[in-house]
């Protein structure tokens, strides 16, 4: 499957982290703001989660293959894999208008609630979507 990213140009997704693209953890992204309320002053400034976590993907990529090009047996394709999926799945925690619902939370309801200690959780449901592909050593490395 193929993106293509506003910056990065085309993002190749590989079978297996497409998987996770069905998931609603990581669907919900696509209706979060990356800047959260800042669109509603700058309307162009309108990217969603879900569009940065794709770049990201691209980019964690391209640095784990250039790594594994300096020293192949220091960075395996599993490695790279996971590396890729790190960067899809690290904004999965946050909320409706990002940082500003994550300050609500700790305010209101949790002082210790963060965005990533659920990403993890968001995680640990989203790794289903492997089983029998992944490990829960690469599970452990993703996180």
């Amino acid at each position: 499957m193929k993106f293509h990213d506003r910056v990065h140009g085309s993002v190749v997704v590989d079978p297996i982290s497409y998987l996770a693209f069905g998931r609603r953890e990581l669907q919900r992204l696509d209706r979060i703001r990356q800047l959260g309320g800042s669109s509603f002053v700058y309307p162009s400034a309108s990217h969603t989660r879900l569009e940065h976590s794709i770049g990201v993907y691209g980019l964690s990529g391209a640095w784990a293959q250039h790594l594994q090009k300096q020293d192949p047996s220091l960075v395996s394709e599993r490695d790279i894999l996971c590396v890729q999926l790190a960067g899809l799945f690290h904004d999965m925690g946050h909320g409706a208008y990002s940082h500003t619902f994550e300050s609500f939370v700790r305010k209101e309801m949790d002082p210790s609630w963060s965005h990533e200690d659920m990403s993890l959780l968001m995680i640990d449901r989203v790794w289903s979507s492997f089983e029998g592909i992944l490990t829960d050593q690469d599970r452990e490395f993703v996180r």
